[in-house]
């Protein structure tokens, strides 16, 4: 009870902080406003505070969602992915969707992505017991890489779970012409994209 007492009184001072953020008006500076937070100090990755990051970058940008958004990716030294993405929910959340720029339709795996949020948003369950998977081993990753580097033709097992096939080979320069670079790309089953290089 003590630590959970800690952390609600931790959380609100952060709030009041965002608040006073945000009572600046068009005079707040948003790096500031993290910093007093401790956005980029060595807390910077703690739940309570990209939180309350987030929820500060989320309100000030409400009318310009992409804004709190490129805030949040580029205030280097925070815990940018994190911060930027829990801004993008919160913003998704009041707005729906129709904010997001064009462009960033282009992001690799666009539909998985779509798909895993969509199933997370829904609560879905799967049917009956989840499968099991066996642990991903040193031994399992080099069978993979060994499969590739000969030439396998067809789909690749990856732990029982679901399977990969490649869709394109290519061969990356390397830095010096005594290294030689092969490269892979895959496709799971389920739509993700997946890069393997061997040197």
């Amino acid at each position: 009870e003590k630590l959970w007492a800690a952390v609600v009184d931790e959380t609100r001072q952060l709030l009041v902080l965002a608040q006073r953020g945000l009572e600046e008006g068009a005079l707040a500076d948003d790096e500031d406003v993290l910093n007093r937070m401790g956005a980029f100090s060595k807390e910077k990755g703690s739940g309570t505070v990209s939180a309350a990051a987030s929820i500060y970058l989320a309100a000030r940008h409400a009318a310009q969602p992409v804004q709190g958004v490129l805030r949040a990716a580029f205030a280097l030294g925070s815990d940018t992915d994190t911060i930027a993405a829990m801004t993008g929910g919160l913003v998704g959340a009041l707005g729906g969707s129709d904010w997001l720029p064009p462009e960033w339709s282009a992001v690799q795996d666009l539909q998985y992505l779509r798909q895993i949020a969509n199933k997370v948003a829904a609560r879905a369950t799967p049917e009956g017991a989840p499968p099991e998977h066996p642990p991903v081993t040193t031994k399992a990753l080099d069978h993979i890489l060994d499969s590739l580097v000969g030439g396998h033709q067809g789909d690749l097992d990856f732990g029982g779970a679901r399977q990969a096939r490649v869709v394109d080979l290519y061969r990356p320069t390397p830095s010096t012409a005594s290294i030689n670079v092969a490269g892979w790309q895959l496709a799971t089953s389920d739509g993700q994209t997946l890069y393997i290089t061997k040197v």
